[in-house]
């Protein structure tokens, strides 16, 4: 920690963080945050449903989003992110729009999604064929191509688990073997949801 002579730790900068109320990847978020920046998460509320479409458009309803961000206001954050890739590619490209316009509107501040990032960095990265690893079911997974798709992104290999449940306890291992068949074909880029 840098710490100044006498005036303590330095200022950090704050990032405010929805999740859906199953994340157990909070240590995944800290591996790639820098030193000066402060992490404030909450969680949604508990939905008694499988990983599944329902369980997505449940925990990425405005209302809910809206009284997440109204409670990382507390903290100030700079900008306010949702870590939930299938519940933010749900409804589509409009619908991750929606999303995190509602989500600005309850807080006044910047806000972004995961599958909002996700398009930003294909844009900047120039990849418009990728291949795709998810720990989802079928339905799932198609409903992200379609979002892909949607935004002129092609989906030209894929690797999916099935999960229901317990996504974070998948092994680094699976993940690496997964990401080594989908990556066979002629992508640009891998993305590992």
């Amino acid at each position: 920690m840098d710490v100044s002579f006498l005036g303590g730790p330095h200022p950090q900068r704050g990032v405010g963080v929805v999740a859906p109320f199953d994340f157990a990847l909070d240590r995944e978020l800290w591996r790639w945050v820098p030193a000066e920046v402060s992490l404030h998460l909450t969680r949604t509320p508990f939905v008694p449903v499988e990983v599944s479409l329902d369980l997505a458009r449940l925990v990425s309803e405005h209302e809910t989003l809206g009284d997440a961000v109204r409670a990382l206001n507390a903290v100030a954050p700079e900008v306010v992110a949702y870590a939930c890739t299938s519940g933010s590619f749900v409804g589509g490209v409009a619908g991750e729009k929606a999303m995190r316009e509602a989500m600005t509107r309850a807080g006044a501040l910047p806000s972004l999604t995961t599958s909002g990032a996700l398009l930003d960095a294909l844009t900047e990265l120039g990849a418009r064929r990728i291949a795709l690893v998810t720990p989802y079911t079928v339905s799932v997974t198609q409903s992200l191509e379609e979002y892909l798709a949607e935004a002129g992104i092609t989906v030209t290999d894929r690797a999916f688990m099935g999960l229901t449940r317990h996504i974070w306890k998948v092994p680094y291992r699976d993940v690496a073997d997964m990401a080594r068949r989908a990556a066979r074909g002629h992508a640009d880029a891998l993305f590992i949801s």
